[in-house]
């Protein structure tokens, strides 16, 4: 006989093989649940932390090619008195009036009356120095510059042959910090058209050594200018036109804590001058205005393109002394998109 709940006499025990047979089939389910591996999507993935970022390391020569890009302050390149600009200054000048430093129109092709030199089948060597000062504002950053600009001809008799060396050395200030550089080449002028057309390629090398500006650098490139010579009665005309290249690197023989350089610029640039002869007080004397435009490509820099304005007087053979053949007195006026400037300048030949 079975004993129901309701049948169990008093003082007997409920048997407990039921409820705990209740048991175990309810919580075998949910035991069986928990020990299952959740399923991918329901997984709590712990949240993965990025590394930092790492910036990778600086190519050589950004910084200083951000300042000159970004900044008229760098004495390499990217403003009026930088290196880049000077040499290519230089180079055109000494391609087109090779017996001049004060950027005369004579080297013998357009006579005695205008500077000229006489060569008469002769070797000739001429020489010269002179002094010119600048002064710049670009984007409200002062500059001001002293050269002393040294130079030898050698001409080869009447062949139009000539062989160029020039030295131009300058000192200059950015703000209240200076720098000092120079340059030197070495050019042969070769006739195209006897007394009419010249072309005079060129080699220059050059330094720039600035203990605030951290810069200990060298350069070097060359040039190739054009020069064209024609008169219009008793005016004679120039067209110049010059295509340059120049690169710079650091050096440790001139600084040991430089920045690291690596600009690279081609630099054209043309002009046109006209020279007329006159007398005053007794003495020759010759005038000149003449008009440039300079264009840089390659790198990039802070004034990529400037216009020069200027005029020279010069004094043909003083009467008053023996120690010089000409004496040349100029004023150049500068402008690009960012500021302008003036030059002096004052150059004799010997």
């Amino acid at each position: 006989m079975t004993l129901s709940p309701e049948t169990v006499p008093a003082g007997r025990s409920r048997p407990l093989v039921r409820p705990l047979f209740h048991t175990v089939a309810v919580l075998a389910p949910l035991l069986a649940l928990l020990a299952a591996p959740a399923p991918a999507s329901a997984q709590i993935v712990p949240p993965v932390t990025p590394p930092p970022d790492i910036p990778p390391p600086p190519e050589a020569g950004s910084e200083s090619a951000t300042r000159i890009a970004e900044t008229p302050t760098d004495p390499i390149a990217g403003n009026p008195v930088s290196l880049f600009y000077t040499m290519s200054i230089n180079a055109f000048e000494s391609g087109l009036a090779l017996d001049d430093p004060a950027r005369g129109s004579a080297d013998g092709t357009v006579g005695p009356e205008y500077g000229g030199v006489e060569v008469g089948g002769r070797n000739v060597a001429i020489f010269g120095a002179g002094v010119q000062y600048g002064r710049f504002s670009t984007n409200g950053t002062d500059a001001e510059s002293w050269t002393l600009p040294l130079y030898h001809s050698f001409l080869l008799g009447d062949s139009g042959y000539a062989i160029n060396v020039d030295l131009p050395l300058a000192y200059t200030t950015i703000e209240d910090d200076s720098f000092f550089s120079g340059s030197a080449s070495v050019g042969v002028r070769v006739p195209v058209i006897e007394g009419m057309w010249s072309v005079t390629p060129a080699v220059r090398f050059g330094l720039v050594n600035g203990n605030a500006f951290q810069a200990g650098v060298w350069s070097y490139g060359g040039s190739v200018t054009s020069d064209l010579r024609f008169r219009i009665g008793d005016a004679a005309f120039q067209v110049g036109n010059m295509v340059a290249h120049y690169q710079a690197s650091q050096t440790s023989l001139l600084q040991d804590d430089t920045l690291s350089y690596d600009p690279q610029n081609t630099i054209v640039r043309n002009g046109l001058a006209v020279t007329y002869p006159f007398q005053a007080f007794g003495e020759d004397l010759t005038g000149m205005v003449f008009a440039t435009d300079t264009r840089f490509f390659g790198d990039e820099a802070f004034v990529e393109q400037f216009n020069e304005f200027g005029f020279t007087i010069g004094w043909e053979r003083p009467s008053f002394t023996s120690l010089t053949d000409r004496i040349r007195l100029g004023g150049t006026f500068s402008r690009n998109e960012e500021g302008t400037g003036f030059k002096m300048n004052m150059g004799y030949r010997f």
